[in-house]
């Protein structure tokens, strides 16, 4: 006889961060296309991370010691060879690792521990254009993607996709992020646990196939 198949029950965990519904794209309850309208990257990341608005726009800081390492280890890749989502993962593990707070497992030190390793694997990336003169994230991204003069509606542009950006829900590399995490992985490794995933051609690297699609067009 033919056992039946058991229905797999649907994984459900609670979340009070990120909705992705017909109804639309909500960070704590907020709509994320108003965000990427009204606030910058930086602050919609504390705002994800802690639920609460910084009192001042945020300036994340670049620890030299955190950029160099991470500088130091893209340097060491076959430019030829390399994926973006390589670069990304070597420039993150080298930054995480230089940096001295990294088992500090409090919420504020997390906190603090993730603007530096973004602002360094930012800063270890190749200049293309002129050196950015603002110090948010999606200024010194613009000049490390394009040669193209970095004037501010072109970098509010950028600055809204990395808000809708932000959160997906539960993919594929936050459910190996949090699984990391739960077993008191230090920042690093939980970013380097997401990262493996996020890898794959069923995510992350599905940009690499639209980017080829959009150059044929």
């Amino acid at each position: 006889a033919v056992r039946p198949r058991a229905r797999r029950r649907p994984l459900e965990i609670e979340t009070a961060v990120t909705s992705i519904a017909a109804t639309g794209h909500r960070y704590r309850g907020l709509d994320a296309a108003t965000l990427s309208r009204e606030r910058s990257f930086e602050e919609v990341a504390d705002w994800l991370w802690t639920g609460r608005w910084p009192d001042d726009a945020p300036c994340w800081t670049v620890e030299p010691k955190l950029a160099r390492a991470a500088r130091v280890a893209l340097d060491a890749l076959d430019p030829q060879l390399a994926r973006p989502i390589d670069r990304l993962r070597l420039a993150l593990g080298a930054a995480s690792a230089a940096d001295p707070w990294r088992f500090d497992l409090s919420a504020e030190s997390v906190t603090a521990s993730a603007r530096r390793a973004i602002a360094a694997t930012v800063l270890a990336l190749p200049l293309v254009g002129d050196a950015a003169g603002s110090m948010r994230m999606a200024a010194r991204l613009w000049v490390r993607t394009t040669a193209a003069p970095a004037t501010p509606e072109l970098v509010d542009v950028v600055d809204a996709a990395l808000v809708l950006l932000a959160d997906h829900e539960l993919a594929g590399s936050t459910f190996a992020a949090r699984i990391a995490a739960s077993f008191g992985a230090d920042l690093g490794s939980v970013l380097g646990a997401a990262l493996g995933p996020f890898a794959g051609p069923r995510h992350g690297a599905m940009s690499i196939a639209v980017e080829e699609l959009l150059a044929g067009v």
